[in-house]
């Protein structure tokens, strides 16, 4: 948990992440700020996350919260990603879960125009047990263009709930054979 006071910005321009853990949970990361931006300018992850079976067994990657409180902004030329979860061999009573990345500013994009923001989510594995896909969760409250949200992915990504202000857009993009399943409302 990293935040800063006041006005401060909060840059991360390094890696930063959790490790895989083989006893279940990896970590979680959250940054945020009282009333100034986030810029991700490195590769923030949390780690994987792989169990044996146990007809309740259950694997859980760390997930990620960004907030940039009251007038700040998400931006940045890095990323943020969850690990995959697995259990192997899993049965009916095991999961495998990917944790949300949970993102909450005026507007969320990656230099403050339209060039998309950088998520990644890993793969849930629970082979006959339950697989839950991690969910991109967005809220932006900027009006305008001051409350436009841009994000990409290169992996296969489940929204939940995504909302901004009045007269701002949404555009949230796959890329390749990457698929984009919206799982929550979506508001402007």
């Amino acid at each position: 948990n990293i935040a800063t006071t006041g006005t401060s910005a909060l840059t991360v321009a390094g890696t930063m992440s959790t490790a895989l853990n083989g006893a279940g949970n990896s970590g979680g990361i959250t940054l945020a700020t009282a009333d100034g931006n986030v810029v991700v300018n490195g590769a923030v992850s949390t780690g994987g996350a792989t169990v044996a079976s146990t007809s309740s067994a259950t694997a859980q990657s760390g997930a990620i919260v960004v907030t940039a409180g009251t007038n700040g902004t998400i931006s940045g030329t890095g990323s943020l990603a969850t690990g995959a979860a697995a259990v192997t061999s899993g049965v009916s009573g095991d999961t495998a879960a990917v944790g949300n990345i949970t993102l909450t500013a005026n507007e969320i994009n990656a230099n403050g125009t339209t060039t998309p923001f950088v998520v990644n989510f890993g793969t849930a594995n629970g082979v006959a047990g339950t697989s839950t896909a991690g969910q991109l969760i967005m809220t932006a409250d900027g009006t305008g263009t001051g409350g436009d949200i841009y994000i990409t992915s290169a992996n296969p990504l489940t929204t939940g709930a995504v909302s901004t202000g009045a007269g701002a857009l949404i555009n949230i993009a796959t890329t390749g054979t990457s698929a984009l399943t919206v799982a929550g409302t979506m508001s402007t």
